[in-house]
């Protein structure tokens, strides 16, 4: 992780900042995933899927689509 962030950082790193870059992660991951569950269950499924997840970060997350998602004709 250290030897990712110091790649693409140009500034020197304190101690702990890798292991607070992994906290903030997993924050962000639990957040999408609950809030695509509760997406999940006021659509009446029982599982939460790729959809789900795709529909919670262009509602909560609009940062990640400035550009818009990637189709199916644009994936490499």
């Amino acid at each position: 992780m250290r030897r990712i962030l110091k790649g693409h950082s140009r500034k020197t790193m304190g101690r702990g900042v890798d292991q607070l870059v992994l906290l903030d992660y997993m924050l962000f991951i639990e957040e999408l995933l609950r809030n695509a569950s509760r997406k999940a269950r006021a659509d009446g499924e029982k599982n939460i899927a790729a959809k789900n997840i795709r529909k919670v970060t262009m509602v909560f997350f609009p940062a990640l689509y400035v550009l818009g998602p990637i189709s199916q004709a644009e994936k490499p």
